[in-house]
């Protein structure tokens, strides 16, 4: 998350599995034990073969097959956020969303820091879903 962010909570949706390439978390590991980083295109020709016939659009004998999606985040750091604290600085936390708005998953406030690195720290999200839904899910990222 390298951008200034606005005063107010700012949002970043990301339609996953597929990588984006501006976004910048350390890895997102699934389950067929692939690690996508966004320093890295993803290339379909490293895939192994099942998980590449997952996603493929035209394979519809896939389609209703349920799996468990899992996502690791870690490696998560700010950088340049807007003070919001007289004299310079903030207590920024960040939220994850992964389906539920309700129920996030929530970072430590590191307090009067504008550019926080939370070592140490990994979110996890998991489902059961079936192949062709994928593609719907979004994971939802506020920064405080």
């Amino acid at each position: 998350m390298s951008s200034s962010l606005s005063p107010q909570a700012s949002a970043l949706s990301i339609n996953l599995p597929h990588p984006v390439d501006n976004f910048q978390l350390s890895s997102a590991t699934r389950e067929y034990g692939e690690v996508v980083t966004a320093s890295k295109p993803h290339s379909p020709s490293k895939s192994p073969k099942l998980a590449r016939s997952m996603f493929d659009e035209n394979t519809s004998h896939l389609s209703s097959t349920e799996c468990v999606f899992r996502v690791r985040i870690s490696g998560i750091q700010c950088r340049n956020l807007e003070p919001r604290k007289f004299g310079g600085k903030s207590d920024p936390f960040v939220e994850f969303y992964w389906g539920d708005i309700e129920a996030p998953f929530t970072t430590p406030v590191i307090k009067a820091d504008l550019n926080p690195t939370y070592k140490g720290v990994t979110i996890s999200f998991e489902y059961k879903q079936s192949i062709a839904h994928l593609k719907e899910r979004n994971c939802t990222i506020k920064v405080f």
